[in-house]
């Protein structure tokens, strides 16, 4: 109804609420997003949750409330099609909406219920960047009537190095790549097959359990959502992607000539012709070439 009146950019989750697995399609070319609701209790509800999700996801938008038992086809059937156009001009911002709904949550005169709003506000503050942190602290000082002593911000503590504390750190820098896999798939699941053709579970190191569950399709995994999530890691195409790729092949069948090399269970002979082998497929991996050779799973 709302592409019949001109909404094009309109979509819906088809009865569903708004879930983690709506935010990859959501992020692509990274749009304002306006989520529209019914007034009634069910509809506050998942407004509230939906707003949190994309807030947390640092997503930028805003909540439409449709008050009357009202919702977007009958204003449409009612040819309300310049309100319609207002009030989606004119949400009420995702944070703004999330903190409103917590403090109208509790009774702010009784103070045993202040001390719980200001819990639960600081829960919800404490996920934001530090800029709005910094923001909404004034603003929850004013709503509350605390000092803002009392509101304190607070730096995450997943947060990532800078690429430049990164690149002296091995360990730290193919975590990053790692994750960056991990992101680009679950930003594109049709990336999937193509990752699962070269990297097993066992090329990775931090992030393993990660891999493992994305592999499961695991969607639902507090440690994938995480990295999805978190817009420091950059999902990569597929060209950019066989990059990392190749940086987490060659990690590894470096590590396996490394073991090689000690092996005293090989003759000379066979040892010699598996390390020319190895490092051929390694001056490959240099060159860009991704490809497959089961001969090195000793």
């Amino acid at each position: 109804m709302l592409h019949q009146a001109g909404f094009n950019n309109a979509v819906a989750t088809l009865g569903t609420a708004l879930t983690k697995e709506h935010l990859p399609l959501i992020a692509k070319g990274n749009p304002k997003v306006i989520i529209a609701y019914d007034g009634d209790s069910a509809g506050i509800i998942a407004a509230f949750k939906a707003a949190m999700l994309l807030s947390l996801a640092h997503k930028e938008g805003g909540v439409v409330i449709f008050d009357k038992g009202l919702d977007p086809a009958d204003m449409v059937n009612n040819g309300e099609i310049k309100q319609l156009k207002d009030l989606f001009y004119a949400p009420i911002s995702l944070v703004d909406f999330v903190f409103g709904e917590i403090i109208a949550k509790y009774d702010l005169k009784n103070p045993m219920q202040k001390d719980s709003c200001l819990k639960e506000s600081l829960e919800f503050l404490h996920q934001l960047s530090l800029v709005l942190q910094e923001e909404y602290r004034i603003w929850l000082g004013q709503k509350l009537h605390l000092p803002l002593h009392l509101i304190p911000t607070k730096v995450h503590k997943n947060n990532i190095k800078p690429t430049s504390e990164i690149l002296q750190s091995n360990e730290d820098y193919y975590t990053l790549v790692e994750k960056i896999i991990i992101k680009s798939v679950l930003e594109d699941m049709d990336l999937l097959e193509y990752v699962m053709n070269y990297l097993e579970s066992s090329m990775f190191f931090s992030q393993r359990e990660a891999y493992e569950k994305l592999l499961k399709k695991d969607l639902e995994d507090s440690q994938l959502i995480g990295i999805l999530l978190d817009e420091r890691i950059k999902a990569q195409n597929k060209e950019m992607l066989k990059r990392q790729m190749i940086m987490i092949l060659y990690k590894h069948y470096d590590e396996r000539r490394k073991i090689l090399i000690k092996d005293s269970t090989l003759s000379l002979r066979e040892k010699s012709f598996l390390l020319r082998k190895l490092q051929q497929y390694l001056e490959n991996l240099k060159k860009g070439d991704l490809i497959v050779d089961e001969s090195f799973n000793f």
